[in-house]
């Protein structure tokens, strides 16, 4: 994919954080937890937001439910 046409796609979704239609480009997680997320698939990334949202998480917020459900689909410790 051309980068230009990816990034069209990267800023689109950021409207998309914290709803049930992000498709798991934009970020939206805390800084503790960047090195857990900025390298994961979308669709890893897709998995923990829904599960966040799931449980009524902030998806700014840095907590150890937040890292458990990171290490649940992301199987890093």
């Amino acid at each position: 994919m051309p980068h230009e046409a990816y990034m069209l796609l990267w800023h689109s979704d950021k409207n998309f954080v914290g709803t049930s239609n992000y498709v798991g480009l934009a970020y939206y997680w805390s800084y503790d937890y960047r090195h857990y997320l900025r390298d994961a698939s979308p669709y890893v990334k897709r998995k923990v937001h829904t599960e966040f949202l799931k449980h009524g998480l902030n998806l700014a917020e840095s907590t150890e439910k937040h890292l458990s459900i990171i290490r649940k689909y992301t199987k890093l410790n």
